[in-house]
């Protein structure tokens, strides 16, 4: 199974239903935890099982004999409103694990392979074009992955799964009429790419950014993608110090919210351009600042 195969594995809303409970709760029996579940929502039980035994697969739960808890390493609020602000970050680490991804171009046993292949080659296009309807989507796709077996959004169930997670995940503005925009992402991983910094070269930042969402500009899995992309189709920034349209977005809504400075200094090495539509410089920068909270 895969992650995009929502028919079978459902939408992160049951995920969610069932993450509260184990918080509220604390570890308890599978038949428990699912019997709580379904009290308190409309989840079927084969969809709970289901959604269970694939985020137990990905790393999110574990067992103990009979007994459901969280893995090893999942850190989340004691509380199960702020749990549901929380997951979205602690879901997109273990989508990126190497682990759930190691079978990155096969279309059956990826695990989070089809949603990682996705979301990199939505994040890679040009945000300015019209990629929000399907059928544009699916034409652009075949164009630039020759190989069929390649393609995500061919797919009508995958395409769904595709922009319901993206959305979730912070890549998309609203799932219906998406929108490419990395920001919500971004803005939630600030603490870690920043750690204890509150001031990162646009060398620092664009690297710290590749490994913490490496769906985006030099991510692994974002080259992975781009080079397997066929260049008469699919062009990428012109110069090696332009960003992305849809980093570029992100980080110039984050400063527009008062959550980063940009600053250009005259002294300093490497520098980066924002790019609007077409191409056009938004702004240079060679510096980076925290400068609001962002939570």
């Amino acid at each position: 199974m895969t992650l995009l195969n929502t028919a079978n594995d459902g939408y992160f809303n049951v995920l969610i239903v069932l993450v509260r409970a184990l918080v509220a709760f604390g570890p308890m029996s599978r038949d428990n935890l699912i019997m709580f579940c379904q009290a308190s929502s409309d989840a079927d039980t084969l969809r709970l099982h289901q959604t269970l035994k694939r985020w137990t697969d990905l790393g999110l739960f574990c067992e103990n004999g009979d007994t459901i808890l969280f893995a090893d390493g999942i850190i989340l609020p004691i509380d199960a409103n702020s749990v549901v602000t929380a997951l979205p970050g602690v879901l997109r680490r273990i989508v990126f694990r190497k682990e759930n991804n190691a079978r990155f171009w096969d279309n059956s046993g990826s695990l989070c392979a089809d949603l990682t292949r996705g979301l990199a080659w939505l994040l890679a296009q040009n945000i300015y074009n019209n990629i929000a309807r399907h059928a544009e989507c699916q034409s652009l796709e075949a164009h630039q992955l020759v190989d069929p077996d390649r393609r995500i959004v061919q797919n009508d169930v995958r395409w769904r799964g595709l922009l319901a997670w993206g959305h979730y995940l912070g890549f998309l503005w609203n799932a219906d009429t998406p929108i490419v925009d990395p920001m919500a992402a971004l803005r939630q991983d600030l603490p870690l790419i920043f750690g204890k910094n509150v001031e990162l070269t646009v060398a620092d930042l664009e690297d710290r950014v590749a490994v913490v969402l490496p769906v985006l500009d030099k991510g692994c899995y974002r080259r992975e993608v781009e080079d397997a992309l066929d260049p008469i189709h699919w062009q990428r920034p012109v110069g090696p110090d332009q960003l992305s349209t849809s980093l570029s977005r992100a980080i110039w809504r984050l400063v527009d919210q008062g959550i980063l400075a940009l600053e250009s200094r005259a002294d300093a090495g490497d520098s980066r351009i924002l790019q609007r539509a077409t191409g056009h410089v938004w702004r240079r920068f060679t510096h980076v600042r925290l400068t609001g909270e962002v939570a």
